[in-house]
């Protein structure tokens, strides 16, 4: 079972996009992001709903996040890049 932060359906803000992954093509297959393109760099403050949540293969103290802009863009992220945004009542 994956510990992450977030949920799938979670609005979250890029804190750091730095964590993002720009070349990791074989987890884009994995989460089936469809609009995800490599090395497309992501701007802090972005925001998106997580539409997946994976283990990273080869170091699985990290978790990436599957996470899907406005305008359908999916990016990969790792969590510690992202905060979650918090609902409006």
């Amino acid at each position: 079972m994956i510990q992450s932060k977030f949920k799938i359906g979670d609005k979250v803000k890029v804190t750091d996009p730095n964590w993002i992954y720009l070349s990791y093509e074989e987890m884009a297959g994995i989460m089936d992001l469809k609009n995800w393109q490599p090395y497309k760099s992501i701007k802090r403050g972005s925001v998106g709903t997580v539409i997946n949540i994976k283990m990273h293969q080869s170091d699985i103290s990290n978790i990436t996040i599957g996470i899907r802009l406005e305008d359908e863009t999916e990016y990969i992220m790792d969590e510690k890049g992202l905060k979650l945004v918090p609902i409006k009542k």
